[in-house]
């Protein structure tokens, strides 16, 4: 490639709402093509990244490597952007804990993905969520007893998304990271579409109330889709505005609580873990190299 391309990587866990990201982005595949934005299918590149992702002495890809994940459009032109998901990079529900840490690999194969693109400038792009509802869901689908305990009887203290950026930093010192909260991800959805896109302004209109898919009635969803063509609503502050208006009237509010079950768990735990996460959001927003995105 004549220039270097750029690449957003989604590295998070499938826990942090992104994965309809490239369904979102491709209903735009038109306006993304004119724009020289790449969003494929992950079937066509998922496979090799994995491999790439467990072999951290994997060389840098050739030209023709980076092309057949970069792929051209059909007019031959080379896109200068693209959007690749590979969730659970930073580790699987399996990985959580290790060693009384929390996501203790997560700079591991990331790093080797990255290595591997280094013809193209790469941006990591991960949620972040709070490891109370992370360990509450991952028990609801690990079998494995001993696993079990050891998720359950991590300390408050020892579940620190700050100390999972700092290692990422620190293996990828130029590669800036953009995060976002699970919490806030129904209203920060079109600045993260945006990001995730490459685009410094405004111009995405459809799938940018997917954030909201799995809360509201599908009646409601419809509506507010209309609502937002009509209105030709891009600006996110004011999409922000109009979707707390649905979700206050279309949902209820114990509908926007998870509930967390972790055995020996009791509600004051539970507390602790999120008082502590809501800490590293913070410290986080402040770390130079990382931009969080919020309302």
């Amino acid at each position: 490639m004549a220039e270097r391309g750029t690449v957003a990587l989604h590295i998070g866990s499938v826990h942090d709402g992104a994965m309809e990201l490239v369904s979102s982005l491709r209903r735009n595949s038109e306006l993304l093509a004119a724009l020289g934005i790449s969003v494929r299918r992950p079937r066509f590149y998922r496979r090799r990244l994995q491999e790439v992702a467990e072999d951290p002495g994997a060389d840098p890809a050739t030209s023709e490597q980076i092309a057949e994940i970069w792929q051209a459009f059909p007019d031959d032109s080379i896109p200068r952007h693209a959007f690749l998901n590979m969730p659970s990079l930073i580790g699987p529900d399996e990985e959580l804990i290790r060693d009384g840490s929390f996501l203790p690999g997560a700079a591991i194969r990331p790093t080797a993905v990255r290595r591997y693109l280094d013809q193209v400038d790469c941006t990591f792009f991960l949620g972040l969520v709070n490891p109370a509802t992370m360990i509450s869901r991952a028990l609801a689908t690990i079998e494995n007893p001993e696993l079990a305990a050891t998720l359950a009887s991590i300390q408050p203290a020892g579940l620190s998304w700050t100390n999972v950026i700092t290692r990422l930093q620190q293996a990828n010192p130029s590669t800036p990271i953009v995060v976002w909260t699970r919490e806030e991800l129904p209203f920060t959805w079109p600045q993260l579409m945006h990001r995730a896109a490459g685009l410094d302004s405004e111009v995405l209109v459809h799938g940018t109330a997917d954030g909201l898919r799995e809360l509201l009635p599908a009646e409601a969803k419809v509506s507010l889709e209309e609502y937002i063509q009509r209105k030709d609503m891009v600006d996110h502050r004011a999409l922000a505005r109009v979707f707390d208006v649905y979700l206050k009237h279309f949902v209820k509010p114990d509908n926007l609580t998870e509930v967390i079950e972790v055995p020996g768990w009791t509600a004051e735990v539970v507390n602790d873990i999120t008082r502590h996460y809501r800490s590293d959001v913070a410290e986080i927003g402040r770390m130079s190299g990382v931009t969080l995105l919020t309302v």
